[in-house]
């Protein structure tokens, strides 16, 4: 019998031969992966440096709870606090309720929403954290308000429990159909807890609205609601009535509007924002525009930017 020993002294070595790539691929992975690692580490530290960069400035922040992490968020809060500065925090629903309750215990300035909180008792406690450092808790509303319970959002009594507890709730007709005589009880119960209902209204003028802000909310509308001279009694109405309750009507220019009637609007006190149109110096509307940047909007009085309709 013949053997080739040939065959079998050179397997090992072809066996050996077929493993040098799979271990030359594990080698680069890792250094791959140390690389990813190195620049992550790289990117927080940049990012860290950034937040206290701003915060060093002086400026007051709009951070989103997703852009840093939650030591790096901690740090820049306290420093903003020692510095004077107000720091709204957005929640993403990042962070568990005892890493939010660390943030909030600094004097954080609180903006949520049931997309990410729907849960009523943890927004109580988170509520406790704002109320012990006397900061504003902004809720925004984009589910259902309605009386029957929906599954999508919380149920009508704990959205006005939390106006009742002192929760500045804020919501739109934008996406949803509101019932108003809903919002009348959401305003009288945000005025009972020293808060406010803030409601950004599209679509035509509804006289019932005069109700709506005598039960103390802020309304916000755009020029566009005002469709015909028949709307301007109901404006005035609402301008009245807002400013009988102590909040007030925010009402976004899109087009120049009608001198006469903003003149009245303006003077009646309500806040009008020139921000979209251009106006000529030479125009009597300039007048009105110089008037209404006299009038500061309080921050609580919208959600996080005054400039935009939501």
């Amino acid at each position: 019998m013949i053997i080739d020993y040939t065959l079998i002294f050179c397997k090992p070595a072809l066996l050996i031969i077929s493993f040098l790539p799979y271990y030359t691929l594990l080698a680069m992975d890792k250094e791959v992966l140390k690389e990813k690692q190195q620049n992550s580490q790289e990117n927080t530290l940049n990012n860290y440096y950034e937040l206290l960069s701003s915060v060093r400035k002086g400026h007051d922040l709009t951070v989103r709870d997703d852009q840093y992490d939650f030591l790096a968020l901690l740090d820049g809060i306290r420093y903003s606090r020692r510095k004077g500065s107000r720091f709204r925090l957005v929640d993403s629903g990042v962070f568990e309720r005892l890493q939010l309750e660390r943030l909030l215990n600094t004097g954080v300035i609180f903006y949520t929403s049931d997309e990410f909180r729907k849960d009523p008792q943890e927004l109580a406690e988170l509520l406790r954290f704002c109320r012990k450092k006397k900061v504003l808790m902004a809720f925004f509303i984009n589910g259902a308000i309605k009386e029957e319970e929906e599954s999508e959002s919380l149920k009508f009594a704990d959205i006005v429990s939390l106006g009742l507890r002192g929760v500045y709730l804020y919501t739109s007709n934008k996406e949803r159909e509101r019932d108003l005589s809903l919002l009348n009880q959401l305003a009288a119960s945000c005025c009972s807890g020293k808060s406010r209902l803030v409601y950004y209204h599209h679509g035509a003028l509804d006289p019932a609205l005069v109700e709506v802000g005598r039960n103390g909310a802020w309304i916000h509308i755009s020029d566009k609601s005002i469709q015909s001279e028949e709307d301007h009694p109901v404006l005035m109405d609402i301008v009245k009535s807002t400013r009988s309750s102590g909040a007030n009507i925010v009402i976004y220019l899109e087009k120049k509007p009608d001198y006469m009637l903003f003149q009245k609007v303006i003077k009646a006190g309500a806040h009008v924002l020139f921000d979209r149109i251009q106006v000529d110096y030479k125009s009597p509307l300039k007048e009105l525009e110089k008037a209404a940047a006299r009038k500061k909007l309080d921050p609580r009085s919208y959600y996080l930017y005054s400039t935009s309709m939501l």
